[in-house]
Protein backbone atom coordinates (compact mmCIF):
# COMPACT_ATOMS: atom_id res chain seq x y z
CA UNK A 1 0.00 0.00 0.00
CA UNK A 2 1.70 3.55 -0.97
CA UNK A 3 2.19 5.72 2.26
CA UNK A 4 1.15 9.35 2.39
CA UNK A 5 1.93 11.53 -0.67
CA UNK A 6 3.25 14.61 -0.16
CA UNK A 7 6.58 17.27 0.84
CA UNK A 8 9.02 14.89 2.61
CA UNK A 9 7.12 11.22 2.30
CA UNK A 10 7.62 8.06 0.90
CA UNK A 11 5.54 5.64 -1.04
CA UNK A 12 6.31 2.13 -1.21
CA UNK A 13 6.97 0.52 -4.86
CA UNK A 14 5.75 -2.33 -5.77
CA UNK A 15 8.62 -4.62 -5.57
CA UNK A 16 8.59 -3.45 -1.86
CA UNK A 17 11.06 -0.60 -1.73
CA UNK A 18 10.57 2.66 -0.86
CA UNK A 19 11.01 6.18 -2.92
CA UNK A 20 10.52 10.16 -2.10
CA UNK A 21 7.10 10.91 -3.36
CA UNK A 22 6.38 13.80 -5.91
CA UNK A 23 4.92 16.55 -3.99
CA UNK A 24 1.15 16.76 -5.32
CA UNK A 25 -1.06 19.92 -5.54
CA UNK A 26 -4.90 19.60 -5.13
CA UNK A 27 -7.05 19.82 -7.67
CA UNK A 28 -9.02 22.41 -6.03
CA UNK A 29 -6.27 24.50 -6.35
CA UNK A 30 -6.82 25.15 -10.43
CA UNK A 31 -8.42 28.60 -10.95
CA UNK A 32 -11.80 28.77 -12.68
CA UNK A 33 -11.38 29.78 -16.26
CA UNK A 34 -13.79 32.30 -15.30
CA UNK A 35 -11.28 34.48 -13.35
CA UNK A 36 -8.65 34.61 -16.15
CA UNK A 37 -8.30 37.95 -17.44
CA UNK A 38 -8.76 37.60 -21.42
CA UNK A 39 -7.70 39.90 -24.03
CA UNK A 40 -10.63 40.04 -25.73
CA UNK A 41 -12.89 41.67 -23.18
CA UNK A 42 -12.79 45.18 -23.53
CA UNK A 43 -14.31 49.10 -23.72
CA UNK A 44 -12.79 52.00 -25.19
CA UNK A 45 -14.70 55.26 -24.08
CA UNK A 46 -13.55 58.77 -25.32
CA UNK A 47 -15.15 61.57 -23.29
CA UNK A 48 -17.66 58.97 -22.65
CA UNK A 49 -18.51 57.40 -26.12
CA UNK A 50 -17.90 53.93 -26.60
CA UNK A 51 -16.38 52.70 -29.28
CA UNK A 52 -16.19 48.94 -30.34
CA UNK A 53 -12.82 48.23 -31.38
CA UNK A 54 -11.08 44.72 -32.85
CA UNK A 55 -8.04 45.61 -31.48
CA UNK A 56 -6.10 48.44 -29.41
CA UNK A 57 -2.21 48.40 -29.30
CA UNK A 58 0.45 50.56 -27.96
CA UNK A 59 -0.40 49.50 -24.25
CA UNK A 60 2.54 50.28 -22.57
CA UNK A 61 4.56 52.74 -20.08
CA UNK A 62 7.91 54.55 -20.85
CA UNK A 63 9.65 56.17 -18.09
CA UNK A 64 12.86 58.89 -19.36
CA UNK A 65 16.42 57.64 -17.70
CA UNK A 66 19.47 59.28 -17.60
CA UNK A 67 22.66 57.78 -15.96
CA UNK A 68 24.59 60.11 -13.52
CA UNK A 69 28.20 59.09 -12.66
CA UNK A 70 28.87 60.42 -8.35
CA UNK A 71 31.46 60.82 -6.81
CA UNK A 72 32.96 56.99 -4.49
CA UNK A 73 30.35 55.15 -6.78
CA UNK A 74 32.59 53.00 -8.94
CA UNK A 75 30.69 50.38 -9.78
CA UNK A 76 27.51 51.27 -10.82
CA UNK A 77 25.54 54.78 -11.96
CA UNK A 78 23.16 56.90 -10.55
CA UNK A 79 19.98 56.22 -12.25
CA UNK A 80 17.45 59.67 -12.78
CA UNK A 81 14.39 60.15 -14.30
CA UNK A 82 13.86 62.79 -16.97
CA UNK A 83 11.15 64.56 -18.25
CA UNK A 84 9.47 62.59 -20.96
CA UNK A 85 10.30 63.97 -25.00
CA UNK A 86 9.05 61.04 -26.95
CA UNK A 87 5.60 60.63 -27.96
CA UNK A 88 2.93 58.07 -26.65
CA UNK A 89 0.69 56.70 -29.20
CA UNK A 90 -2.01 53.62 -28.86
CA UNK A 91 -3.45 52.24 -32.50
CA UNK A 92 -7.04 51.03 -32.80
CA UNK A 93 -8.42 48.95 -35.50
CA UNK A 94 -11.81 48.31 -36.48
CA UNK A 95 -14.73 48.06 -39.14
CA UNK A 96 -14.51 50.63 -41.67
CA UNK A 97 -17.39 53.81 -40.88
CA UNK A 98 -19.37 56.05 -42.88
CA UNK A 99 -17.67 59.58 -42.08
CA UNK A 100 -19.95 62.54 -41.26
CA UNK A 101 -19.35 66.34 -41.46
CA UNK A 102 -17.12 68.32 -39.63
CA UNK A 103 -18.26 71.90 -41.12
CA UNK A 104 -20.07 72.69 -37.52
CA UNK A 105 -17.41 71.28 -35.49
CA UNK A 106 -14.51 72.87 -37.91
CA UNK A 107 -16.31 76.34 -37.22
CA UNK A 108 -16.19 75.89 -33.55
CA UNK A 109 -13.10 74.87 -33.04
CA UNK A 110 -11.67 77.69 -35.13
CA UNK A 111 -13.88 80.37 -32.58
CA UNK A 112 -12.45 78.54 -29.82
CA UNK A 113 -8.66 79.01 -31.13
CA UNK A 114 -9.13 82.85 -30.43
CA UNK A 115 -9.43 82.39 -26.77
CA UNK A 116 -6.60 84.35 -25.01
CA UNK A 117 -7.00 82.09 -22.11
CA UNK A 118 -5.19 79.11 -22.40
CA UNK A 119 -7.13 77.03 -19.73
CA UNK A 120 -10.52 78.52 -21.39
CA UNK A 121 -9.32 77.61 -24.72
CA UNK A 122 -8.32 74.09 -23.65
CA UNK A 123 -11.72 73.41 -21.17
CA UNK A 124 -14.24 75.06 -24.77
CA UNK A 125 -11.96 72.37 -26.80
CA UNK A 126 -12.42 69.53 -24.49
CA UNK A 127 -16.66 70.54 -25.17
CA UNK A 128 -16.50 70.76 -28.65
CA UNK A 129 -14.69 66.94 -28.85
CA UNK A 130 -17.55 65.65 -26.08
CA UNK A 131 -20.56 66.48 -28.63
CA UNK A 132 -19.19 63.86 -31.68
CA UNK A 133 -18.06 60.72 -31.07
CA UNK A 134 -15.68 61.32 -34.49
CA UNK A 135 -14.40 64.55 -33.32
CA UNK A 136 -13.80 63.09 -29.58
CA UNK A 137 -11.16 60.28 -31.75
CA UNK A 138 -10.12 62.21 -34.44
CA UNK A 139 -9.68 65.63 -33.28
CA UNK A 140 -9.07 65.65 -29.67
CA UNK A 141 -8.76 66.12 -27.33
CA UNK A 142 -10.50 63.13 -25.49
CA UNK A 143 -10.67 62.09 -22.23
CA UNK A 144 -9.82 58.03 -22.60
CA UNK A 145 -10.25 55.07 -20.74
CA UNK A 146 -9.80 51.23 -21.04
CA UNK A 147 -11.64 48.75 -19.26
CA UNK A 148 -10.72 44.96 -19.27
CA UNK A 149 -12.58 42.51 -17.98
CA UNK A 150 -12.71 38.63 -17.31
CA UNK A 151 -14.00 35.86 -19.49
CA UNK A 152 -17.90 36.43 -17.98
CA UNK A 153 -17.33 39.96 -17.83
CA UNK A 154 -18.45 40.08 -14.37
CA UNK A 155 -15.53 41.70 -12.61
CA UNK A 156 -12.84 44.45 -13.93
CA UNK A 157 -9.03 42.90 -14.51
CA UNK A 158 -7.49 46.19 -15.87
CA UNK A 159 -7.95 50.05 -15.80
CA UNK A 160 -6.30 52.27 -18.18
CA UNK A 161 -6.77 56.31 -18.84
CA UNK A 162 -4.78 58.69 -20.98
CA UNK A 163 -5.66 61.88 -22.55
CA UNK A 164 -6.20 62.01 -26.33
CA UNK A 165 -4.06 64.56 -28.40
CA UNK A 166 -5.91 63.54 -31.44
CA UNK A 167 -5.53 61.53 -34.95
CA UNK A 168 -1.72 61.23 -36.15
CA UNK A 169 -2.23 58.54 -39.03
CA UNK A 170 -4.99 56.50 -40.37
CA UNK A 171 -4.77 53.57 -42.54
CA UNK A 172 -7.14 51.11 -44.62
CA UNK A 173 -6.51 47.53 -45.26
CA UNK A 174 -5.81 47.03 -49.13
CA UNK A 175 -8.37 46.65 -51.32
CA UNK A 176 -9.11 43.05 -52.82
CA UNK A 177 -11.40 41.87 -54.56
CA UNK A 178 -10.47 38.02 -53.82
CA UNK A 179 -10.44 39.01 -50.23
CA UNK A 180 -13.91 38.34 -48.34
CA UNK A 181 -12.68 39.26 -44.83
CA UNK A 182 -14.50 42.98 -43.51
CA UNK A 183 -12.65 45.84 -44.50
CA UNK A 184 -10.82 47.93 -41.71
CA UNK A 185 -9.33 51.00 -40.74
CA UNK A 186 -6.47 51.70 -38.18
CA UNK A 187 -6.33 55.03 -36.41
CA UNK A 188 -3.54 56.09 -34.40
CA UNK A 189 -3.73 58.73 -31.83
CA UNK A 190 -1.54 60.73 -29.93
CA UNK A 191 -1.71 61.00 -25.92
CA UNK A 192 0.08 62.46 -22.80
CA UNK A 193 0.93 58.95 -21.42
CA UNK A 194 -1.20 55.89 -19.93
CA UNK A 195 -1.50 55.76 -16.44
CA UNK A 196 -2.25 52.05 -14.90
CA UNK A 197 -4.90 52.39 -12.01
CA UNK A 198 -4.33 49.98 -9.20
CA UNK A 199 -7.72 47.27 -8.27
CA UNK A 200 -8.59 46.20 -4.74
CA UNK A 201 -7.29 42.14 -4.71
CA UNK A 202 -6.56 40.24 -1.92
CA UNK A 203 -3.15 40.22 -1.56
CA UNK A 204 -2.99 36.37 0.37
CA UNK A 205 -4.87 34.79 -1.81
CA UNK A 206 -5.06 31.02 -0.62
CA UNK A 207 -4.78 28.86 -3.91
CA UNK A 208 -5.75 25.43 -1.99
CA UNK A 209 -8.93 26.97 -0.86
CA UNK A 210 -10.41 28.67 -3.67
CA UNK A 211 -14.01 28.73 -2.24
CA UNK A 212 -12.32 31.21 0.42
CA UNK A 213 -10.72 33.56 -1.83
CA UNK A 214 -14.63 33.15 -3.22
CA UNK A 215 -15.91 34.63 -0.39
CA UNK A 216 -12.91 37.30 0.55
CA UNK A 217 -13.82 38.48 -2.93
CA UNK A 218 -17.60 38.98 -1.99
CA UNK A 219 -16.62 40.45 1.33
CA UNK A 220 -14.02 43.19 -0.55
CA UNK A 221 -16.83 43.92 -2.99
CA UNK A 222 -19.77 44.55 -0.14
CA UNK A 223 -17.07 46.52 1.81
CA UNK A 224 -16.25 48.30 -1.35
CA UNK A 225 -20.24 48.86 -2.37
CA UNK A 226 -20.88 50.20 1.24
CA UNK A 227 -18.10 52.55 1.33
CA UNK A 228 -19.15 54.01 -1.88
CA UNK A 229 -22.76 54.35 -0.52
CA UNK A 230 -21.07 56.23 2.73
CA UNK A 231 -19.54 58.66 0.43
CA UNK A 232 -22.51 59.18 -1.92
CA UNK A 233 -24.68 59.85 1.25
CA UNK A 234 -22.07 62.09 2.98
CA UNK A 235 -21.74 64.09 -0.29
CA UNK A 236 -25.49 64.51 -0.37
CA UNK A 237 -25.37 65.59 3.46
CA UNK A 238 -22.81 68.20 2.16
CA UNK A 239 -24.27 69.46 -0.51
CA UNK A 240 -27.52 70.33 1.48
CA UNK A 241 -26.00 72.05 4.39
CA UNK A 242 -24.01 73.47 1.42
CA UNK A 243 -27.58 74.59 0.09
CA UNK A 244 -28.98 75.62 3.53
CA UNK A 245 -25.99 77.81 4.57
CA UNK A 246 -26.54 79.27 0.74
CA UNK A 247 -30.24 79.86 1.58
CA UNK A 248 -29.77 81.38 4.64
CA UNK A 249 -26.98 83.74 3.63
CA UNK A 250 -29.87 84.65 1.23
CA UNK A 251 -31.87 85.09 3.70
CA UNK A 252 -30.18 87.95 5.52
CA UNK A 253 -29.31 89.40 2.72
CA UNK A 254 -32.99 90.46 2.01
CA UNK A 255 -33.40 90.66 5.80
CA UNK A 256 -30.72 93.62 5.60
CA UNK A 257 -32.13 95.06 2.30
CA UNK A 258 -35.51 95.48 3.79
CA UNK A 259 -34.44 96.89 6.90
CA UNK A 260 -32.02 99.55 4.99
CA UNK A 261 -35.40 99.97 2.52
CA UNK A 262 -37.42 100.57 5.62
CA UNK A 263 -34.74 103.48 7.30
CA UNK A 264 -34.77 105.18 3.98
CA UNK A 265 -38.63 105.36 3.96
CA UNK A 266 -38.87 106.46 7.55
CA UNK A 267 -36.16 109.39 6.45
CA UNK A 268 -38.26 110.41 3.47
CA UNK A 269 -41.48 110.22 5.42
CA UNK A 270 -39.37 112.64 7.71
CA UNK A 271 -38.38 115.05 4.84
CA UNK A 272 -41.95 115.00 3.94
CA UNK A 273 -43.51 116.00 6.77
CA UNK A 274 -40.94 118.63 7.49
CA UNK A 275 -41.92 120.02 4.21
CA UNK A 276 -46.01 120.26 5.07
CA UNK A 277 -44.75 121.94 8.30
CA UNK A 278 -43.12 124.63 6.21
Amino acid sequence: MAGLVGSGSYQTNEDGGKSLARPSLDVSAVRDINDLTMAFNFIVTLNEFTFGFQSVSGLSVERATETRAEGGVNDHGILCGMPNTGSFTLTFKRGMLLRTSELVNKAARIAASVIPSIGTRRMRMLAIASIDPQTALEQGPAIGVIQVFNRERTHLRGLYSFFSLGMTSWRADDLDATNGSVWCEEITIAHTGLTRHPLQFKANIDVTNPEDNQDNTETAEKNSQQELQKQSEEKEKSEAQDQINKSQEEINNLEEQNKKQAAELEELKAKLASLQNN
